[in-house]
């Protein structure tokens, strides 16, 4: 997972909702320092973490490993 997208992901759903911080914290149950942390990109957050702020950001903060361009242009090895 790359923690700087996917705190990036989370402020700019954050912001597109028009939340502030506090507010995402108060509805989430998610500390707002665990919030701050997350968008500033300090930390890799427990997936836990991810699956709730995803719950109310609407947005899929699990699968920011790689974008869809890079995704595209990496080439897959299936395994059976």
């Amino acid at each position: 997972m790359n923690k700087e997208k996917a705190g990036q992901k989370a402020l700019n759903a954050r912001k597109t909702k028009r939340l502030t911080q506090a507010e995402l914290s108060e509805i989430s149950s998610i500390s707002i320092r665990t919030i701050q942390r997350l968008e500033s990109g300090d930390v890799i957050p427990r997936v836990y973490t991810l699956k709730t702020l995803s719950k109310y950001l609407d947005v899929d903060l699990l699968n920011e490993s790689e974008d869809s361009e890079e995704m595209d242009n990496k080439n897959f090895v299936c395994l059976y």
